[in-house]
């Protein structure tokens, strides 16, 4: 049971770091109520393949790293990320889903509207959380506990970032083995495998919660997909992760799978926020 309870206390303490902003002590935990399946969550395209995939060109890697820029800089977003979490050492194992849905309206404004909400299945018991921000404000509603924290648009937006992976394409010529082929309607679709440390703050906030190093970890795979529309914006990124670690004397393996998808990026977004009564 230690050894369990240790692999299910690293799950925690990763995907919540993934989703956590602390204010002078209090921390704030971004979660989402949507029940989507992981399934659904990693649907995969029917735009259909116009071509096959070739060996990516210097115009090719620019133009991946343009639309991480471009995506990056948006003021109105609605994004989901889903993280689907293995561990196992010896015989014991633990499953983690998370899933973060996220609606943005003047991104890292003073006037930012931001509405999120998490939903998190581990070991069969699930957890709901919602939050949002609004005038400087930070509005936390956990199983009916609401909570009021002030807090900094800088802060939202640093824990926004680090959900949805940001600044990882500017690292894409580390990159290995990039092909692209475009599609149909087209958009262009990008495959690689990278290092640990192109693979953004998801992975890294990983890494760092088991004081894991690049000498005591063995990658058996960390392969990225990304989709980027006609417009030049990014719609959908995955990210496949396999790889054992020694912690304690005991080898553990992981396998992650990170899916990052934008709703109609590049079309402005209004957000509705909930009431702020009854929040102290």
């Amino acid at each position: 049971m230690k050894k369990l309870n240790r692999l299910m206390t690293a799950a925690l303490v990763i995907t919540c770091s993934v989703s956590m902003v602390s204010y002078g002590g209090t921390t704030a935990q971004l979660k989402q109520n949507a029940k989507e399946s992981s399934s659904a969550a990693r649907s995969t395209s029917t735009a259909g393949s116009a071509g096959e995939s070739r060996t990516a060109t210097k115009a090719d890697k620019k133009a991946l790293a343009d639309a991480g820029r471009k995506t990056r800089d948006l003021t109105s977003v609605e994004v989901q990320t889903a993280v689907d979490l293995g561990l196992k050492a010896g015989d014991e194992s633990v499953k983690l889903l998370m899933i973060v849905k996220v609606k943005g309206q003047d991104m890292g404004k003073s006037s930012m509207k931001y509405l999120t909400s998490t939903h998190m299945e581990m070991a069969e018991q699930s957890t709901d959380m919602s939050a949002f921000y609004t005038n400087g404000y930070y509005y936390l509603d956990l199983d009916g506990e609401k909570i009021k924290l002030e807090a900094e648009v800088s802060e939202v937006m640093e824990v926004f970032e680090s959900n949805t992976n940001a600044g990882w394409l500017d690292r894409s010529d580390s990159f290995k083995d990039l092909k692209v082929r475009t599609e149909k309607n087209g958009s262009k679709v990008y495959s690689f495998s990278c290092d640990p440390s192109s693979a953004g703050s998801l992975i890294q906030n990983f890494n760092d919660q088991l004081g894991l190093s690049d000498s005591n970890i063995d990658m058996k795979l960390l392969y990225g997909t990304v989709y980027v529309d006609s417009s030049g914006y990014v719609t959908r990124e995955s990210l496949d992760l396999k790889m054992d670690f020694e912690a304690g004397g005991q080898t553990t393996s992981t396998d992650m799978k990170i899916e990052i998808k934008y709703t109609n990026p590049g079309k402005a977004v209004t957000v509705t926020l909930p009431s702020t009564a009854g929040y102290y």
